[in-house]
């Protein structure tokens, strides 16, 4: 039987600290479609989310092994006939703020105006010439 991989301190600790605006775009769309409809399995999240389930399932473990989502121990019946686990926020994956709920929305913030005024092309090296 293989080995479960086991994740380093470092990169939970990396995961950890990464605030929603920083979260891939797949993982914002499971916590956010877990916070609309509360449980489900992987094909109810796709369906939530618009995108294939294939794109779903594959994170959800990610997603479990840094404590952000959890089984629920509930099956439900999948399209396929058989049963799958059912899948829920924990109380560290639940959007705390307004703002991590915009940032999982993906909706542009005061920040996110601020830095579009910010010249991009301003560099340190041309700061004070």
């Amino acid at each position: 039987m293989a080995k479960k991989k086991q994740i380093s301190d470092t990169s939970r600790t990396a995961f950890n600290s990464l605030d929603p605006s920083k979260l891939n775009k797949t993982y914002r769309g499971i916590i956010l479609a877990l916070t609309k409809i509360g449980s489900g399995h992987f094909e109810d999240i796709a369906y939530q989310m618009k995108v294939a389930p294939s794109v779903v399932w594959k994170r959800l473990s990610e997603l479990s092994r840094n404590g952000i989502i959890k089984r629920s121990w509930n099956k439900k019946m999948l399209k396929s006939g058989r049963m799958g686990y059912m899948w829920e926020l924990t109380t560290k994956g639940m959007p705390k703020t307004e703002e991590d709920m915009k940032a999982l929305k993906n909706k542009p913030t005061v920040v996110d105006y601020s830095r579009k005024l910010i010249n991009p092309n301003l560099k340190q090296t041309n700061l004070f010439d």
